[in-house]
Formats: C-alpha cells, sequence, structure tokens
C-alpha cells in the first residue's frame, strides 16, 4: 500500500507540472491581449476561445493522467474516490505552480495579472455594452483587487485552481470507475 501512496505523489507531481503549463499559458494569453489598445470582436473571440481551450485542455489532461494512473499504476482498479484524490493532488500541485508564477509576476515584475484580467473584462463590458451600475460594480471590485498584495493574490489563485479543478473533478471521476 505505501508503493501506491509513493507512485500517486510521484504521478500527481508530473503531471500536476503539465497541467500548470496549460494553466499558465491559457491564463497568462490575457495579459497580451489586454495590452492592445482597442478591443475589437476578434479579440473578444479569440480570448473566450483561449479560454474555452484552456478549460478543454485540463479536463483532457484530467482524463488522459487519471486513465494513465488507473491502468499504470492501479492496473485497471479504481473507484470514484480514487479518482476523486488523483485528481485533487493533480491540480494542487498545478495550483502551487500557477500560484508561484502569479506571487513571481506580482512581486518581482511588477506586473498585476489579476488587474490586468479585470481591465480586459471592463474593456469587453463597455464594448458589450453593460448598463452603466455594472461597470460601476466592476469598477470598484477592480480597484480592491489592485490593493491586494502578490501573496494573497497567489493564495486567491491556488484557492481559484483548486476550486475549479474540485468542480471539474466532480463530474469527470465518474468515468474511471473500473474493477
Amino acid at each position: 500500500m505505501q508503493n501506491k501512496a509513493e507512485n500517486i505523489f510521484t504521478h500527481t507531481m508530473k503531471t500536476g507540472l503539465v497541467l500548470s503549463i496549460v494553466l499558465i499559458v491559457s491564463e497568462f494569453y490575457v495579459f497580451f491581449v489586454s495590452n492592445s489598445e482597442s478591443v475589437g470582436v476578434s479579440e473578444s473571440l479569440l480570448f473566450s476561445g483561449v479560454s474555452m481551450l484552456g478549460l478543454a485542455a485540463q479536463v483532457f489532461c484530467v482524463f488522459y493522467f487519471t486513465r494513465r494512473y488507473r491502468d499504470d499504476v492501479l492496473e485497471g482498479n479504481m473507484n470514484y474516490m480514487a479518482a476523486l484524490r488523483y485528481g485533487f493532488y493533480m491540480f494542487f500541485f498545478a495550483g502551487l505552480i500557477f500560484a508561484a508564477c502569479v506571487y513571481l509576476c506580482n512581486q518581482f515584475l511588477g506586473v498585476n495579472y489579476v488587474a490586468e484580467k479585470g481591465s480586459f473584462a471592463l474593456k469587453l463590458m463597455k464594448q458589450a455594452q453593460y448598463p452603466q451600475g455594472d461597470i460601476d460594480l466592476w469598477l470598484k471590485s477592480l480597484e480592491e483587487v489592485k490593493r491586494l498584495s502578490a501573496s494573497r493574490l497567489a493564495w486567491d489563485s491556488l484557492a481559484s485552481v483548486m476550486f475549479s479543478g474540485f468542480i471539474i473533478l466532480l463530474f469527470t471521476s465518474i468515468f474511471f470507475r473500473k474493477k
């Protein structure tokens, strides 16, 4: 049993690294798009497409790596809780790496990734002609985000990755039961 415990951490650290690369590429893409002066239809569609592609890549990673763990390490025996546990560890390690990246960007590069993403969303809201009340609420929350420390943003990023991963895992873990 101890061998399986070691294997789950070895597997999830490796797969967490791959998943964190997917998260970093899909999330930090917004920083490059948001630096453009005007936001056209093509930028907003590209932003939506990259977001959906990032989500699809996360789901693909969960399916691919969990199936590999089930077949290679557990010899095809996996229940719902084992799949959930494996995915939880995978998202935890990916979240740690992603949070470290957010911390480094905010602390040392002076790039407030969350504020940039919020500013880009504000541009999209104005373009879509949201009501002024909604825009004012978004501006207020954006000002609060800009005042957060780098460590707080990193912790929030870790929590966000863990929560979204847990939601994905609740549904995908059903497909790995095999005896």
